[in-house]
Parts: C-alpha cells; sequence; structure tokens
C-alpha cells in the first residue's frame, strides 16, 4: 500500500478499519483465546466500549495541533481522531458472579504529526 500524505485518505481508511473490526465483532465465527481456553465470542457476555475513556472524540488531535502550532480547522476535521474499541469478555462463575476471562483491544494509530506538518507518512515500524 502506498503511503499518502492526504489526511482525508487516512480518516476513510479509519473509519473502513472500525466498521470492519465492528462486523467482525458481530461475527459468531469470531474465537478468541481466553483464560478458559478459546471461546467463540458469541459463548461469553460481551462489553464493547468505544473511543478512549480519558479523552473526549478528537480531542488528542486538538491537542497535537495545538503543541504544533497549527491552527486549522478545515484540516482539523479531515485528520484521523485515533479511533479504539476495547472488548472485555465474561463469563459466568458460580451461577451469579461474572468473572473476566478476556479482553480485546483495537486501536487506529495513524501518522497525525506527520499529516498536520503536511510531511510524507512514513510506515510504522517498532520504534515509533
Amino acid at each position: 500500500m502506498k503511503a499518502s500524505s492526504d489526511p482525508s485518505f487516512h480518516r476513510d481508511s479509519e473509519r473502513k478499519f472500525i466498521e470492519h473490526v465492528r462486523e467482525v465483532l458481530a461475527d459468531d465465527r469470531l474465537r478468541l483465546d481466553t483464560t478458559a481456553g478459546r471461546r467463540s465470542i458469541k459463548t461469553t457476555f460481551v462489553s464493547v466500549r468505544e473511543g478512549d475513556p480519558h479523552a473526549e472524540r478528537g480531542e488528542r488531535v486538538k491537542r497535537l495541533m495545538m503543541e504544533l502550532g497549527v491552527a486549522d480547522r478545515e484540516l482539523q476535521q479531515k485528520l484521523p481522531v485515533g479511533e479504539r474499541i476495547d472488548v472485555t469478555l465474561k463469563m459466568r462463575n458460580f451461577w451469579m458472579f461474572k468473572k473476566t476471562v478476556g479482553e480485546l483491544m483495537v486501536a487506529s494509530v495513524s501518522p497525525t504529526r506527520e499529516l498536520i506538518r503536511g510531511d510524507a507518512a512514513r510506515p510504522m515500524d517498532a520504534g515509533r
């Protein structure tokens, strides 16, 4: 895949990725390794939380833009916001208590700093 420096491309890719994750979570063929063995997501009690629990949607992008000294609302609307989905899997224990048996976190990480500066976006590596 060719790296693009267009913020709209990254925002659309993030949106498509998160939609795909929602579809996969709704599919009963999804199996995850849990403390109770490999289980279908439909055989557990699933708790799905979207977004960052410590910040409002798009707040991190706004803070980064202020840090870099860029005040452009049009650019801010085009930038990816760093969507995140946290999934907690629980199973019944002793008929009434629920025990957490697995967790899954899905996060979209975009080269936001490079997109704000207008630089070419580099592929991610282990050091970033």
